[in-house]
């Protein structure tokens, strides 16, 4: 059972974490447009997006904060990554930094954090792989006094003295008011700030183990976090995808202790060293060089080699390939899982048909896509990555009736549980596209009710609708019951403990 803790932040993750999926992702993500520019409505507001890339060519990975606005061209900060492993901000403007802000400007709202935030900007000599650390917007700052900061994690947790580690949270900054982190008793170098994000560096001075750090905004400080300082491990490589690999595209590395921006980070493919290498801990991103063939992929950090994962190279992707529909039946606006294989290439956003009506792509999940079932489907479902088209499934399209609970799962909980709902018809998705936005998808969520009591999370999700039990929900029997526009299902009985 999960537990939602009851207090309102608004964090992002280090690379796409669940608000991505949830609230980006969520609103249509990867319809059927063919190129960035012509699959949604670019960003309008105020966004303060942070990104890593070898922005100076040296091979480590930098740091780019930069803001993209409907009205103006605000300057950029870097923070190039030095061989000792601290960071130096660079004065002026840079061609790759540059390229890096005209395709985010090109991409819309959904596919920025997207392909678990990677992506490769146009530039005069090819590609410049980069991926996005952090997304915040001017207009989601809360309103009036900020509160104490609050850190909800540290990204990674652990890590050697001078690694790089962000900060999610809020109210970490504030107009006039300096932020400050200490590791313990020892203050760490800031390099970037935000009201829900702070980019710092373990002081090289930190001793190993546990200690606690403390975001400081002026007098206010936060409760501690602790962050587990360790000596220099043997990077683990788990897992390289995808399979087979094919020269130029970003390979997904998983593993442990794959390094961070500040290390020195190189990836072979078969013996070929790769160009581009973007570290991040767990997972790591790589151009797979022309020069690879098939055989084993390392992964070396500061100079300890990991062991090797057997990687196929060919000259062409694999088509996507289609395994199930479920449920292979649902009327439109439903959501419905389309799992196989080869259906996630980073930069190749997927394309889902259902006969010749184009599907939204609702969300991204291991080995499936979640999408919207569009109105008048007219045939087999069938996915397009890049130019490499699935086989077809059967899908019949249903005509939509009143909402139904069929169980709930758990039946019974605490305030603050998250449950499931599961049924027909419990949600309607209809319209939305690459081109809506968050609060397009607020307005068209059914409204859940625990007794009199309105549920305050409500998350569409395959077969029903994922709900958190309301914090003043009153112990004992709940009818639960789904209204959706003037349709209200019949009710379900919920205890609450």
């Amino acid at each position: 059972m999960v537990r939602i803790a009851h207090h309102a932040h608004r964090s992002r993750t280090w690379l796409v974490a669940c608000a991505a999926v949830l609230l980006l992702a969520a609103c249509g993500g990867g319809g059927a447009a063919s190129t960035p520019a012509a699959s949604g409505t670019p960003l309008l507001a105020t966004t303060t997006i942070v990104v890593t890339a070898d922005l100076d060519g040296d091979g480590r990975g930098d740091v780019l904060e930069l803001t993209i606005d409907a009205d103006a061209d605000a300057p950029m900060r870097c923070w190039r990554a030095l061989a000792d492993g601290g960071f130096d901000e660079l004065p002026g403007d840079l061609p790759s930094a540059d390229a890096i802000r005209d395709d985010l400007q090109r991409l819309p709202d959904h596919r920025i954090l997207a392909d678990e935030g990677a992506h490769q900007a146009p530039t005069d000599g090819g590609t410049l792989p980069y991926v996005v650390l952090h997304l915040e917007r001017e207009d989601d700052a809360p309103a009036g006094e900020p509160g104490p900061p609050v850190i909800d994690a540290l990204l990674p947790a652990r890590g050697q003295a001078g690694a790089l580690v962000g900060i999610v949270g809020s109210d970490l900054t504030a107009r006039d008011a300096r932020t400050t982190v200490r590791f313990d008793d020892l203050e760490a170098r800031v390099l970037l700030a935000l009201p829900r994000f702070v980019l710092t560096l373990v002081p090289e001075r930190a001793p190993l183990g546990a200690l606690d750090v403390v975001v400081a905004r002026g007098t206010a400080a936060s409760l501690p976090a602790t962050f587990t300082v360790v000596e220099r491990p043997t990077p683990r490589l788990d897992s390289v995808r995808p399979a087979p690999l094919v020269p130029g595209v970003l390979a997904v590395l998983r593993g442990a202790d794959l390094g961070t921006p500040a290390g020195d980070v190189s990836v072979t493919f078969g013996g070929a060293a790769a160009r581009h290498v973007l570290a991040l801990g767990s997972v790591l991103f790589a151009e797979v060089p022309e020069a690879a063939v098939s055989g084993r992929v390392f992964v070396t950090v500061d100079g300890v080699t990991s062991n090797g994962v057997e990687a196929e190279v060919a000259t062409a992707l694999d088509a996507p390939t289609l395994t199930r529909v479920t449920p292979a039946a649902a009327s439109a606006g439903s959501l419905v899982r389309i799992a196989g294989e080869d259906l996630f290439v980073i930069g190749q956003a997927p394309r889902v048909l259902f006969g010749t009506k184009p599907a939204a792509v609702f969300g991204v999940e291991r080995g499936a896509l979640v999408v919207i079932v569009p109105s008048g489907a007219d045939g087999d479902v069938q996915v397009t990555v890049g130019d490499r088209s699935s086989n077809a499934l059967a899908f019949e399209l249903l005509r939509r009736g009143t909402p139904t609970i069929t169980m709930l799962d758990p039946a019974s909980g605490e305030p603050g549980d998250a449950i499931d709902i599961l049924g027909t018809d419990l949600h309607d998705l209809s319209g939305l596209g690459a081109d809506t936005s968050p609060a397009t998808l607020a307005a068209r969520l059914p409204r859940v009710a625990f007794g009199g009591t309105r549920a305050w999370f409500v998350l569409p999700i395959v077969g029903g609708l994922r709900v958190v039990v309301p914090f003043s929900a009153s112990a004992g029997a709940a009818d639960v019951t789904v209204t959706l526009g003037d349709a209200e299902s019949d009710s379900a009985s919920f205890t609450v403990r």
